[in-house]
């Protein structure tokens, strides 16, 4: 493990303005978790000016990926951070949130990169690491796919207003600023916003009955998490799913479940991590299998027949 020392010793620190990556305690390369070659490192972010320490765990120590391959990804790991820095110290995205371990990337990420047999050099290591996705949601999001991003999302939501309407709601994606005394800088449209964990939208869902509109709710929502954005033609696919499908999932809920919902229960991310799932027609059978729709219909189904 020398040589690994050696080599992340003379890459790091990494500097870019506010934000610095480097060794902390002794640099000592270190097996962890028993699976593992890491280092642990110090992190200094805006929100962080006094640095915070995480163990990053970069290559398997099963000695399954040779010294040339593994210097070459060790040296192209830093080169992504200190073009994630930079990025990050030019853009006018918000301040970062507090970092968690996943930020610099986790090690299956890792693993999996540096045994790839089709990456042999540094250069072939920079393009795949040039994926921002690779990484943690922090680092995810370039300026020029913030802006992206925000012309896309914004213009699936507002396109053929509200939402949702139905008997006993309305779901409308906001169009002026979510908080318009304190603005969060950054790129923004309307109601939508990009922030380093993705992309955000600000919804009001209106509660009805025979009498009109008896409640409001307004809610801010992560629409598009940063780790998605790589593929925006997939996100839309996703929201024009959710979209299509959102109908269907109020008219299944129970009354006392319309009577507290807020838009997060009409809303769910996780969808978009669906293993395989590219199509609007992927996407929609996703969202009815989180909503569960076959379950609630058969239990409607029981309780029609009892009744």
């Amino acid at each position: 493990m020398a040589w690994l020392t050696a080599v992340m010793r003379s890459e790091l620190p990494v500097r870019e303005g506010p934000y610095a990556l480097g060794l902390a305690g002794d640099g000592e390369v270190a097996v962890h978790d028993g699976r593992h070659l890491g280092l642990r490192v110090r992190l200094v972010t805006p929100a962080e000016p006094m640095g915070i320490e995480r163990t990053v765990a970069l290559l398997p120590a099963d000695g399954s990926v040779d010294r040339a391959r593994g210097e070459a990804f060790l040296r192209a790991w830093c080169f992504a951070l200190r073009r994630a820095f930079r990025d990050l110290a030019t853009s006018a995205l918000p301040d970062a949130p507090r970092f968690t371990a996943a930020d610099l990337g986790t090690a299956s990420t890792w693993t999996s990169l540096a045994r790839r047999r089709s990456l042999t050099d540094r250069d072939a290591f920079d393009a795949a690491l040039a994926e921002r996705r690779h990484f943690g949601r922090f680092f995810a999001i370039t300026p020029t796919v913030a802006g992206a991003a925000l012309e896309r999302v914004y213009a699936v939501l507002t396109e053929k207003p509200p939402v949702l309407k139905c008997e006993t709601m309305v779901l409308r994606a906001l169009t002026t600023p979510w908080n318009d005394d304190h603005p969060t800088p950054g790129p923004s449209r309307g109601g939508v916003r990009v922030h380093f964990s993705g992309v955000v939208a600000a919804f009001e869902l209106s509660l009805v009955d025979e009498s009109g509109v008896r409640e409001r709710k307004q809610q801010e929502l992560e629409v598009a998490p940063a780790e998605h954005l790589h593929d925006l033609a997939r996100v839309e696919a996703f929201l024009r799913a959710w979209r299509e499908v959102l109908p269907e999932h109020v008219r299944r809920l129970a009354p006392d479940e319309v009577a507290f919902a807020m838009p997060h229960n009409l809303y769910d991310a996780a969808v978009l991590s669906t293993p395989r799932a590219v199509t609007r027609a992927d996407f929609r059978a996703a969202f009815e299998r989180r909503w569960q729709f076959r379950e609630r219909d058969a239990l409607r189904a029981r309780n029609t027949s009892r009744g």
